[in-house]
């Protein structure tokens, strides 16, 4: 069986530790950037979190709670296009819900989460925060939720990219690579077709010893060595 010559495996072993390399940092990359949206997209649920509960206590305090559904309505319309925003009392029944959460049917919590959590649909999957609100005798369900279909457009074409480009820079890294070994280990090849040459009718002869500095200078210095005590 044929081995591999000495430049094709220093080239293939170039790029397979390159490619592992690439392959680390693109998934870490991907991972990264998604834990970051995520990260965002929580500390912005959470600050409409805020602005509801206080909403909720301020009504409260005032002693006007039969109006209390008119404020979350004109609290969520503030927002450009509606907030996704719904707020249900202790017995289930419903103070507001905004179009859109009511359009999809976004069911209210049996044990509302301290964190934000997925809520996958087929056409705008939802990041969805829901937490219970106490405000005098009465406890009440937030539900505050982000559409997330242009995060994750966006993730899609990291990905794609990620992709696509990873093996175009491997195989143009790996033709430089294969090119550089080649390159490096020409000198070898003059030693050796020199060394080839010298026979006992020629031990005269002596191996060219490029001033370098390298191991390259000091084998044909231990040739020419070898050969001058012969």
């Amino acid at each position: 069986m044929k081995t591999l010559s000495m430049r094709l495996r220093l080239a293939v072993w170039y790029s397979v530790m390159l490619a592992l390399a690439l392959s680390l940092f693109g998934v870490s990359a991907y991972f990264a950037m998604r834990r970051s949206i995520h990260v965002t997209v929580d500390e912005e649920l959470d600050a409409r979190f805020q602005g509801v509960r206080q909403l909720i206590e301020r009504a409260s305090r005032a002693d006007y709670k039969e109006n209390l559904a008119d404020s979350l309505r004109e609290h969520s319309e503030l927002r450009a296009g509606g907030e996704l925003l719904q707020v249900s009392d202790q017995e289930g029944h419903w103070l507001y819900r905004s179009e859109f959460m009511s359009r999809f049917n976004v069911p209210r919590p049996q044990n509302p989460r301290v964190k934000a959590y997925a809520l996958p649909f087929k056409d705008d999957p939802l990041r969805v925060l829901d937490r219970v609100v106490t405000a005098g005798n009465q406890s009440y369900v937030v539900q505050v939720a982000t559409e997330m279909d242009d995060f994750y457009v966006a993730l899609r074409r990291i990905k794609t990219l990620l992709v696509v480009s990873i093996p175009i820079f491997l195989l143009c890294a790996a033709s430089g690579g294969y090119w550089m070994s080649r390159h490096a280990l020409d000198p070898v090849d003059q030693i050796i077709r020199t060394a080839k040459n010298i026979s006992a009718q020629n031990l005269s002869s002596r191996l060219e010893v490029s001033r370098t500095g390298d191991e390259l200078q000091s084998l044909s210095e231990t040739l020419n060595g070898m050969l001058e005590r012969l």
